[in-house]
């Protein structure tokens, strides 16, 4: 009897033990399909920490441990994606930056937007600006208006700048145009500036008084090109007077009348008389008083500053009829 009850009682405890295993494998089983797949959530908040109390939760039951279970660190990524526009996105080209005006933004073939700013306004540079009158006289108190132009003709920028040696003369700019002003007796240079430097320049002499043919005036200043030939004009006037033939086909020199012998100060009508009667006596030299008998020429020709009339007497010969 005492064998059979050791028996069965040897049989509860094994039986009991069998059961006991069952039961923690089952447990464990259970424990481990809880687990949340951590690694397949695709849209979650980067470097999440997530708690020691969460993370047991999902592990499998063990005994209680006194230490603190550390915290886990998941690298989590975020892909926001919109089905509607997913397509159309990955079509469309990159946009360039307004403010990226570069050469690799721009069609090689035009150049660049800089390039072709400059060479637009190289087009429209001044390259030479010019003055209508080179040379002025004018009377103390007088004014004259120069006319600038343009090369190229569009040029882009026509400000103009002037300025005025000494102080004889002032000057004021307006469009296209300077205007000049005799102060004082005296010589002036003006000079135009353009906005890029190019410079044109105008000699302006100022006078006390409104030259005429009886103001007396300085050598230089007296025996001009213009007054020269206005002389040579009163000695051919006066040669045909007297009777004598003008030929202008003679050449050579019978006498010369040198401005450069008389260099005083005159009036025009003063050294006109003095040419004139010079010229006459020699005519008179020549043709012995019979001008009519006589062909003459005169010419004029500069010499080193001054002038020299050159005439020419010759009698005429007469025809013999056949």
């Amino acid at each position: 009897m005492k064998r059979i009850l050791s028996a069965v009682l040897a049989f509860a405890v094994l039986a009991a033990v069998l059961s006991g295993c069952v039961g923690e494998r089952k447990t464990k089983k259970k424990a481990v399909t809880t687990i949340p797949a951590v690694t397949e959530t695709r849209a979650t908040r980067a470097n999440e920490t997530i708690p020691s109390s969460a993370a047991s939760s999902t592990s499998p039951t063990k005994p209680t441990s006194p230490t603190v279970q550390p915290t886990t660190t998941v690298r989590r990524v975020t892909h926001t994606v919109n089905p509607t526009t997913a397509s159309a996105t990955r079509s469309v080209r990159r946009n360039i930056p307004p403010d990226d005006i570069t050469s690799r933004n721009v069609n090689p073939n035009l150049g660049t937007i800089q390039q072709n700013m400059l060479n637009e306004i190289n087009s429209l540079a001044v390259r030479e600006i010019r003055l209508s009158e080179d040379s002025l006289t004018l009377v103390k108190g007088e004014s004259a208006e120069l006319k600038v132009s343009f090369d190229p003709e569009n040029a882009a920028i026509k400000t103009l700048k002037a300025d005025a040696s000494g102080s004889a003369v002032s000057v004021k700019t307006a469009s296209k145009t300077v205007t000049v002003t005799a102060k004082s007796e005296g010589e002036s240079t003006v000079t135009v500036t353009s906005h890029n430097g190019k410079t044109a320049i105008c000699r302006v002499k100022v006078v006390s008084a409104v030259v005429t043919d009886d103001t007396v005036l300085p050598h230089k200043e007296l025996c001009t090109p213009e007054n020269v030939s206005r002389w040579l004009d009163e000695i051919i006037g006066r040669g045909t007077m007297l009777g004598m033939t003008l030929n202008s086909s003679l050449s050579g020199s019978s006498f010369v009348i040198k401005t450069s012998s008389d260099t005083s100060d005159a009036s025009f009508n003063d050294y006109c008389d003095k040419l004139v009667t010079a010229a006459v006596e020699q005519f008179a030299i020549y043709t012995g008083n019979r001008f009519e008998e006589y062909e003459f020429n005169a010419v004029s020709e500069e010499e080193n500053g001054e002038y020299n009339f050159i005439i020419t007497v010759n009698k005429i010969e007469e025809t013999v009829p056949q």
